[in-house]
């Protein structure tokens, strides 16, 4: 892949996904940066990213956003999801997420403090350690999909990924 292309962000709002925007924007990457509330975006359309309404947990306004960012630019080539919710309590969601993934096999990035849901979607997570934060571990998953979280290979990924990531749990990473 390019070092710079498509990119649809959701979560836009604050944080993480409002940096990841900025940070991508100024390294040369067309950016769609996404919230519920346009208002709440104005400030990075004015710096160059192209704005979208996105709710994410509506199958439809998802499938919208998508839409457009392919009309206008052809493709998606990374998608970053720092929008909140949790696709294993919001099934429509997380399969409409399954679909874009399957048909466009594009770069997904899911920002999630929930391990189970990294475990569930992710192919590869990324343990972070406390801010500033650093790469704690990259661990590759080799789970069969669907992924059963009931199941005892599910369970032992679970127990490793808590395990580290716990293990900073109210400690500050080295400068």
């Amino acid at each position: 892949m390019a070092d710079t292309g498509i990119v649809l962000i959701t979560g836009c709002s604050s944080g993480i996904g409002k940096e990841t925007a900025r940070f991508l924007q100024r390294s040369g990457w067309t950016v769609y940066a996404t919230a519920r509330r346009l208002d709440s975006v104005e400030d990075l359309r004015r710096e160059g990213c192209r704005t979208l309404e996105l709710d994410v947990t509506s199958e439809s306004s998802m499938a919208s956003a998508v839409s457009a960012v392919e009309s206008e630019a052809g493709a998606i080539d990374v998608l970053v999801n720092c929008a909140g919710g949790s696709v294993l309590e919001d099934a429509p969601v997380h399969e409409m997420r399954m679909e874009i993934w399957q048909r466009t096999k594009l770069t997904v990035v899911f920002v999630t403090h929930s391990i189970e849901e990294a475990i569930f979607l992710a192919g590869r997570v990324v343990v972070m350690t406390p801010g500033p934060g650093r790469i704690e571990s990259d661990n590759g998953l080799d789970l069969p999909r669907p992924r059963d979280v009931a199941s005892p290979e599910f369970k032992d990924i679970r127990r490793v990924l808590g395990a580290k990531l716990h293990s900073h749990h109210g400690k500050k990473a080295a400068a």
